[in-house]
């Protein structure tokens, strides 16, 4: 299903894998991405803000 596809990418980053909303939130951070551009186009904008917000690199 999605929901656990997407579980699995999110769980998933020391494969390599990540969701839409972790590398928008990692271009946002690195300051690629203008952030307003980025909320536009992510998933789930709470997630995507938390990961804004908490700098991590993915």
């Amino acid at each position: 299903t999605t929901t656990s596809l997407r579980t699995q990418l999110q769980s998933g980053g020391d494969l390599g894998m990540h969701t839409l909303d972790q590398d928008l939130a990692r271009l946002v951070n690195r300051g690629d991405v203008q952030l307003d551009v980025a909320e536009q186009r992510c998933q789930d904008r709470k997630e995507f803000e938390k990961l804004v917000q908490s700098r991590v690199a993915y």
